[in-house]
């Protein structure tokens, strides 16, 4: 467990706050999430730009409301949106839907 201390004087402390670490199991995304939620994958471009393309055919959707010609959405269209991103290997990062 580590411990914030603020030192007031030499031998006198107090403990502003204590952090313990949890271990979090990522979730895999499941087939019937990625048939029920629009889906949309992370993904990052050889020059470092993080877009958001589509996982699931209600993922494909969700991009062509925006426009019907664009390939993903960026982290701040995606963030606007109820959806469920998932990384290359289709674990959850982030849910809106919980």
């Amino acid at each position: 467990m580590k411990m914030v201390i603020n030192y007031l004087t030499k031998n006198d402390f107090e403990i502003i706050s204590t952090i313990e670490a949890v271990k979090t199991e990522s979730q895999l995304l499941t087939w019937q999430q990625m048939q029920q939620y629009p889906v949309l994958q992370k993904t990052q471009l050889s020059s470092g730009k993080i877009i958001y393309r589509p996982r699931s055919e209600k993922g494909k959707d969700l991009i062509y409301k925006v426009d019907s010609i664009l390939a993903g959405l960026s982290e701040k269209q995606a963030n606007r949106r109820k959806c469920i991103v998932v990384d290359k290997d289709d674990f959850i990062i982030s849910n809106s839907f919980l």
